[in-house]
């Protein structure tokens, strides 16, 4: 991975030398500053606890679940996977949000009526919003393992 030499980074993908999993590290990278640039606006008002705890929450999701994402794609030895990420990422996410937007609608109208919310972020906030993204990276996971199933050779085992 380079952090200064541009010359050579550009020489290796000009010669496709450029590993997976050097291509996941840059991938890694991009993903953490997107999480906290996105994420700093839940700390920029005055947060409460439950803005903190999503916060960590959240992070943690997005690197953790690129992480799992890279290792259900075969890791070092897997093919794509920046490809795979930012396509199967988008299309998923498209379909994802169209299918679960009514039901987080839903929940949260439950939760209105249940008198369990709140003018500010609370634990009902931050379970339903956990769940919705742990669902999303599941859900994604699933498209990756179906990519790499099917360009798995007839009888090979994963």
């Amino acid at each position: 991975m380079y952090w200064w030499k541009i010359d050579n980074l550009r020489t290796d993908l000009v010669n496709g030398r450029l590993s997976e999993r050097a291509r996941f590290q840059y991938l890694l990278i991009f993903v953490v500053l997107t999480a906290v640039a996105m994420e700093y606006p839940l700390i920029a008002h005055q947060p409460n606890l439950w803005d903190r705890v999503f916060l960590v929450v959240a992070f943690s999701l997005d690197v953790l679940g690129t992480i799992w994402l890279y290792r259900v794609n075969g890791g070092s030895r897997g093919r794509g996977f920046l490809e795979r990420y930012l396509s199967l990422g988008w299309v998923f996410l498209v379909r994802f949000f169209v299918f679960s937007a009514p039901v987080l609608l839903v929940v949260y109208i439950g939760g209105e009526l249940a008198g369990v919310l709140t003018d500010e972020t609370g634990l009902f906030d931050v379970v339903v919003m956990t769940a919705w993204y742990a669902f999303f990276l599941v859900g994604l996971g699933s498209q990756f393992r179906r990519v790499v199933e099917a360009e798995a050779p007839p009888n090979s085992v994963l």
